[in-house]
């Protein structure tokens, strides 16, 4: 059973996530610890109003100054600590790869190639579609259970290719190449759109992937290759 993820209105929460599933945890263990910060500084400033006539009688307090200098550095502990962790676990699953995805920005269009099978994909706006402006002539066809590496890059202007139901954004910069990783867990459709001002049809830029078992991926790879061999000879 394939899951199609769209935004929902009025969402306050992120989209549950196909890949990883940490960066999602990370997220909602930060939000405790700030939901904690927020409510014990409204607390301490209302017992300031209530109590201030005893604080104006206070001008040294060691206990009251050691704690306000301890406490952001022991926040900053928390937050940063996991963080890093994070970071590395990126650069680890970048390192061993499985497979990678050339992913060039266009005005006003995406280009996909895969180096290994020497294929490569035009994906447009599919105007027609039921889909209100995130339809795509082409999409990108994903394996499950595979680390991927997404090579990013534009060959104009400044684009952001991003997903976030598998938790992706990235800037395709001119004359730069930037690089991501996931690892996707479920089978289903995947949209976003160009996340980065590109010009006058910025938002007619979607981005359109479907992810599927490897036995359908390499028939797709094989379909496309022929596809390219019969364009481009």
């Amino acid at each position: 059973m394939k899951n199609l993820l769209l935004a929902q209105y009025l969402g306050l929460n992120f989209m549950n996530q196909m890949s990883t599933e940490h960066y999602l945890d990370l997220y909602n263990d930060l939000v405790i610890y700030l939901e904690l910060i927020i409510a014990c500084t409204v607390m301490i400033m209302i017992l300031s109003i209530i109590l201030n006539t005893w604080f104006q009688n206070v001008d040294h307090w060691i206990v009251l100054e050691s704690i306000w200098t301890m406490s952001p550095s022991i926040v900053l502990l928390i937050l940063g600590i996991p963080s890093i962790k994070m970071i590395y676990s990126l650069e680890y699953t970048n390192f061993f790869s499985n497979l990678s995805i050339k992913i060039v920005g266009y005005q006003w269009y995406w280009n996909y190639s895969f180096p290994e099978f020497e294929v490569e994909i035009d994906s447009y706006p599919k105007l027609m579609s039921d889909l209100f402006r995130m339809g795509e002539s082409n999409l990108l066809v994903l394996p499950i259970y595979t680390n991927l590496r997404l090579l990013m890059t534009s060959n104009d202007v400044i684009h952001s290719w991003a997903l976030p139901s598998i938790s992706l954004k990235m800037d395709a910069v001119p004359g730069r190449l930037n690089m991501l990783s996931t690892k996707i867990l479920s089978i289903g459709n995947y949209m976003g759109q160009c996340s980065e001002l590109c010009g006058n049809y910025h938002s007619w830029m979607p981005i359109y992937a479907e992810s599927t078992n490897s036995i359908i991926f390499n028939q797709w790879i094989k379909l496309l290759f022929t596809f390219n061999y019969l364009t481009y000879t």
